[in-house]
């Protein structure tokens, strides 16, 4: 077991993943008799009320698109939460892999491309046109 790290240097935009996410509520256990009593009184467990967010079947989807963007374009997902991610073009430097390099074409193909491809997915707006810019990232497992 080890860490495994990589660097990415992009132009690009922050991805807002919210709609590729659902809050599952429940409770303690899923005995119906459970309402209105502190503890159940068919299993015993305290009643306590959670919530999860979890990925959704289109995030699937989108996730293997973004194995398949072209050459030099990265789709960076922020481990800690399902709230967003980063996609542009760049570069990226690992220690297996070594590092890829990217000549910059005009920011303007870069932001067409972007554009193109998150429109696909009802994910380019006004917010994400906003959030344009250039970002170094590293995501480590």
């Amino acid at each position: 077991m080890g860490i495994y790290y990589t660097s990415y240097a992009i132009i690009g935009v922050k991805v807002d993943l919210k709609k590729f996410t659902e809050v599952v509520k429940g409770t303690s256990c899923n005995h119906s008799e459970q309402e209105g009593h502190p503890f159940c009184p068919v299993c015993g467990k305290r009643v306590t009320n959670h919530s999860e967010t979890r990925w959704t079947d289109e995030w699937d989807a989108f996730s293997n698109r973004m194995d398949e963007t072209p050459k030099h374009y990265y789709y960076i997902s922020n481990n800690e939460d399902h709230d967003y991610g980063y996609f542009g073009y760049g570069s990226s430097s690992d220690r297996d892999e070594g590092e890829t390099k990217a000549e910059i074409p005009d920011i303007s193909e870069i932001k067409g491309v972007i554009e193109s491809i998150l429109t696909e997915w009802g994910l380019w707006d006004e917010k994400t046109e906003k959030t344009f810019a250039f970002y170094s990232i590293t995501d480590g497992r």
